[in-house]
């Protein structure tokens, strides 16, 4: 799962530390949102490609940096990154809740998002590696529309936003 997120969590963290101080800087929700859409768009152009150049790429990755002997990771990898792909865009919504003062929410969506991922993992290590790997990708995604459909609430910005914003960004990437 680790290699998964390398390239997903430095990008998020690093946008992190630039939609904060953004976000922060008005109190007008209008002008909230359409900052924040335009921080999902750079987000999305940047993370979807490199997903999918990830999942196309996976063998020679995988052969090059963990070595043959590991070539049975790859189609686990492909899983994670499909996953992974929108760990990013999850990410921002912190800055995001930081900025409404809504720290509490928050707290709630990580806690409930984490309670889920163990649920899965408990629920389908019975099933193997190849089951836990899908259920933890279904988790990330599951989280993806839920924390956004809670939090677009907070400055109306809906999941058919949401997905007008990055499903360009998807469709150059493939």
């Amino acid at each position: 799962r680790k290699l998964n997120e390398i390239p997903q969590s430095v990008i998020a963290s690093t946008l992190q530390g630039v939609a904060f101080p953004l976000l922060n800087k008005f109190d007008d929700l209008k002008r909230k949102k359409r900052i924040f859409r335009k921080i999902v768009r750079v987000v999305s152009f940047v993370c979807f490609p490199i997903a999918i150049f990830t999942i196309i790429a996976a063998e020679p990755i995988v052969l090059i940096v963990l070595q043959e002997k590991f070539r049975g990771v790859i189609p686990l990898l492909r899983i994670l990154v499909v996953g992974g792909s929108v760990f990013p865009l999850l990410y921002i919504l912190s800055s995001l809740l930081q900025s409404l003062g809504k720290s509490g929410l928050l707290l709630t969506i990580e806690f409930i998002r984490n309670v889920r991922s163990v649920l899965v993992i408990l629920i389908t290590v019975n099933y193997g590696v190849n089951a836990v790997v899908m259920g933890a990708s279904f988790v990330l995604i599951l989280s993806f529309v839920i924390c956004y459909y809670i939090t677009g609430k907070c400055i109306d910005y809906t999941l058919t936003e949401v997905f007008k914003d990055i499903y360009p960004y998807i469709v150059i990437a493939l």
